[in-house]
């Protein structure tokens, strides 16, 4: 799709993101937050239906996608892998590929695995000896809003993890459609079933499941490096408050719900980790950080569904 282009390269001409005006950016991270509700997004973000829906075709015209994508709960057991070199076993099972060049000037791939039931042990043991593997729970897409140094829990708040449940071909098929395209009608794109049957099965199975998220880029993984940190929050209510930053693109939250591996959109890491201990000091924020490398984004690619969920 064309976006105001001048030749091969127009598409990297779009802003990141984070760089969207305010009222944009607005409207996107409540959108994110209300889990692709409109009314529900439009409430938060103080703006109209009509105005939410705008704002989405505007990003479309641009070259956007808002994609849908399930809890990892939902699908079987996750995993983030680490390990040299440029091969990744068990590729059916990578829902998305790093390349990171760690700052000791080592190059290595972090996959995130989803693993069913039954093929849990022919992973592991499809693993290099060196590799590091990490369980997870979930990626949970940022509803990117505040400053991250300005971030602060909510009463109540936590990290939100669905329940486990068991999709039938139909909830499988209907994930493919809305990860293709979120904001598309959902009936007139899975020929052979009816809008009753489509609905209940979105309604009862896939609806409470999903995450939604905001796709920049229509090749890779983003439209310029990121970083990739390790935060590990005070409590769950932190966790989730990091999640309004920002500089934060998603997290791979771990079983503690309280750690997770992050993607960050940092113009300047210098300034950014400066202005984090500083609010830490101050005891404002409550998190530590490590970072761990860039990612190139042009050898990774974005979070997707993988081929034994596509049935590919």
């Amino acid at each position: 799709m064309k976006t105001g282009a001048r030749g091969p390269m127009g598409e990297h001409l779009r802003s990141p993101p984070m760089l969207l005006s305010q009222s944009k950016r607005r409207v996107v991270a409540a959108l994110i937050e209300a889990r692709g509700e409109v009314a529900k997004a439009a409430k938060l973000a103080g703006v109209s239906r009509q105005y939410v829906y705008e704002v989405i075709g505007k990003l479309r015209g641009r070259g956007f996608r808002i994609r849908a994508f399930p809890s990892l709960t939902a699908l079987g057991r996750a995993f983030m892998v680490f390990m040299a070199g440029e091969m990744v076993p068990m590729r059916d099972l990578v829902a998305m590929k790093l390349t990171i060049y760690r700052f000791n000037a080592a190059r290595e791939i972090a996959a995130l695995y989803i693993v069913p039931g039954d093929r849990v042990l022919e992973f592991s043991r499809s693993l290099p000896p060196q590799a590091e593997v990490y369980e997870v729970v979930d990626v949970i897409p940022s509803a990117p809003w505040t400053e991250l140094v300005e971030v602060k829990p909510r009463e109540g708040e936590g990290v939100q993890i669905p329940p486990r449940v068991d999709l039938d071909p139909v909830d499988r098929e209907i994930i493919v459609r809305v990860y293709e395209d979120y904001m598309r009608p959902l009936t007139a794109a899975i020929p052979g079933l009816s809008k009753s049957v489509v609905s209940y099965h979105y309604r009862k199975h896939v609806k409470p499941i999903l995450r939604v998220f905001l796709d920049p880029c229509p090749q890779g993984l983003y439209l310029k490096p990121l970083i990739l940190a390790v935060m590990e929050a005070e409590s769950e209510g932190w966790l989730g408050a990091l999640l309004r930053a920002r500089q934060v693109y998603m997290a791979i939250v771990r079983p503690d719900l309280r750690t997770a591996f992050v993607l960050l959109d940092v113009e300047d890491p210098f300034e950014f980790l400066k202005k984090v201990a500083e609010a830490v000091e101050r005891g404002v924020l409550r998190l530590q950080v490590r970072l761990m490398g860039y990612v190139d984004h042009l050898l990774s690619s974005k979070l997707s569904l993988p081929a034994v969920l596509r049935g590919a």
